[in-house]
């Protein structure tokens, strides 16, 4: 596989900043407390929000209703599962079995440079370029820290399985490697110790990215996944595992769906390669409780209609939330969707964010069962060379 580039990022040295972000914690943000946009109930979120005409999905989407219709049903055991042959399909490289041990053999290019044989994770943090000391400014905008391609991750979805029985345990991971740090970037990661309950047609719960994915180059998926079914690990089912390319001249600013078939079922990954995007670092603090209630929240980029769900729990008191990273469109809103829902009414509450290359932007949304502050630190990932920052 002959890795396919941009530009050569390397041997641009520039100065290392210093400048770290605190979390969310239970102090709600507190560089937030001035000039903050409140919105309450008795607004209508239409005034802090925009919504341009959605954008259709790329022509790899248009055959969802031909992609469900040839998918097949719950098999009964291992040799009945033929997974469907589809344009979606993801090609998964030779040689890149965890399984097997191929994926640590060999001298291939792209293990070289992605240094496949390292297992750590990405030494690279989110929201290093938050607060630079070298700016360049134009007016209120940087010059010298510009956006980049980036890849935006939407959800991970086991569309197929082939055990029956209804939920399974499913554990193991899905990892990007770009060029910034070739060392794993977790998408989803979870030990078998604590593995996720799913079903077919279930969202596996995304936990990462640790920091944003630039895609200047070609940028490999890493894969190992697998359904617990016995005390032992041996005992396992592989459900899928390998290496795949997104590649840095896959279409943009469109949603691309790829299918990743494997021994006992298929996992659907949908994603967006943004072409001029930046780092976005959403935090939410739950500032006041009324009543306990159900909380989800989900972010939307640009006017791609596709929602990433962020977080989905029970809210009993205040408490600050994980951090979240994405990519946002410049000159396009980043927008977050919290649903509140207690017993059976619900009601839905929107916020929107102009991205910039540095900063923060803050927002305070009252509602009948709590007051939220939502933090987006904004970061470029121009950073010269990343040795400076490890």
């Amino acid at each position: 596989m002959g890795i396919s580039s941009h530009h050569d990022r390397y041997g641009v040295d520039r100065p290392t900043d210093d400048e770290k972000n605190d979390g969310a914690t239970k102090d709600h943000l507190g560089d937030c407390k001035e000039n903050v946009r409140t919105t309450t109930d008795s607004e209508e979120h239409d005034k802090t929000i925009e919504y341009p005409e959605m954008a259709t999905s790329s022509d790899e989407d248009a055959s969802d209703g031909e992609e469900e219709a040839g998918m097949s049903s719950d098999s009964e055991d291992d040799s009945s599962y033929n997974p469907p042959k589809i344009a979606n399909t993801a090609f998964i490289l030779e040689d890149s079995s965890h399984r097997d041990g191929s994926i640590y053999k060999g001298n291939s290019e792209w293990k070289r440079t992605y240094r496949i044989a390292d297992l750590e994770e990405t030494r690279l943090e989110a929201m290093i370029l938050s607060g630079p000391k070298y700016c360049i400014m134009h007016g209120e905008t940087c010059i010298r820290h510009g956006p980049c391609p980036m890849l935006h991750f939407f959800s991970l979805k086991l569309a197929e399985i082939a055990v029956t029985g209804g939920p399974v345990e499913l554990y193991g991971y899905l990892a990007a490697r770009d060029l910034l740090d070739p060392l794993r970037n977790y998408i989803f990661h979870t030990s078998r110790d604590d593995p996720i309950i799913v079903e077919k047609g279930s969202l596996i719960e995304i936990s990462g990215p640790k920091r944003g994915i630039e895609i200047l180059s070609d940028v490999l998926i890493e894969f190992d996944m697998r359904i617990k079914t016995g005390a032992e690990e041996e005992d396992d089912r592989q459900l899928i595992d390998g290496v795949l390319v997104v590649g840095c001249e896959t279409p943009t600013d469109v949603t691309l769906r790829r299918r990743i078939h494997g021994d006992c079922g298929t996992v659907e990954i949908k994603f967006s390669h943004l072409r001029n995007a930046v780092e976005a670092t959403v935090q939410v603090a739950i500032l006041e409780v009324q009543s306990h209630f159900n909380l989800s929240i989900g972010s939307y980029v640009g006017s791609l209609p596709d929602e990433m769900q962020l977080f989905c729990g029970h809210i009993v008191e205040p408490c600050g939330l994980r951090k979240f990273v994405l990519s946002a469109m410049m000159r396009n809103l980043l927008r977050l969707k919290l649903k509140v829902s207690q017993g059976g009414s619900y009601a839905e509450h929107f916020c929107s964010f102009e991205p910039n290359h540095h900063g923060h932007s803050c927002q305070q949304i009252n509602t009948e069962f709590a007051s939220f502050l939502v933090k987006i630190t904004w970061s470029t990932l121009d950073f010269g060379n990343p040795q400076n920052y490890l």
